[in-house]
């Protein structure tokens, strides 16, 4: 009865280089995915992915693909604020 959640950056398909996105049925309850941005030039800043431009779109075509898979697919992003 517990729920299972997993955290990811989006990245699985490019670090394996298939799509992994079917083994998450029936397994995975929730996908929860960091953006860190909304922006892809302020992604690739912050994460210097290793797999470069097409690391933003790649994380957002999992998640579209993942939604095959798990009702539920969480994107969030965090708020900076500079204070002084």
């Amino acid at each position: 009865g517990k729920k299972i959640r997993v955290n990811t950056n989006g990245l699985a398909n490019l670090i394996h280089g298939k799509d992994v996105t079917p083994m998450f049925e029936g397994i995975v309850d929730v996908v929860s995915i960091s953006l860190n941005t909304p922006d892809p030039e302020e992604y690739l800043r912050l994460t210097r992915s290793r797999f470069g431009k097409g690391s933003f779109e790649a994380m957002l075509a999992f998640a579209r693909d993942v939604k095959k898979y798990v009702s539920s697919v969480v994107l969030t992003t965090v708020e900076i604020t500079n204070t002084i």
